[in-house]
């Protein structure tokens, strides 16, 4: 099951840089995303599962409910988030 975890988070950050995302933590109530520009990000937070708020340019606080912040649960909810994001750059591209 760790193994499984690493996998996941290991593809999220993968498929986070595409949107330039330099980190991601969880400080709960919110996932913080350190981004490099809101532009290059903003796919990701378009129809977010939670509240989005960006107290400065580099960074998006991502308040999800809080049964989310489960590992077993927020990896997904991520990478779901990644591929909506991924599925609307193809469809403008």
């Amino acid at each position: 099951m760790e193994v499984q975890r690493l996998l996941e988070v290991a593809e999220i950050r993968v498929h986070a840089r595409r949107f330039g995302v330099r980190s991601i933590s969880l400080r709960p109530p919110d996932v913080i995303f350190n981004i490099e520009s809101l532009v290059a990000a903003e796919p990701l937070f378009v129809d977010a599962p939670g509240s989005v708020r960006m107290p400065d340019p580099e960074t998006v606080h991502l308040r999800l409910p809080p049964n989310y912040l489960e590992p077993a649960t927020l990896l997904p909810v991520l990478r779901n988030m990644l591929v909506k994001a991924r599925s609307r750059m193809e469809v403008t591209a």
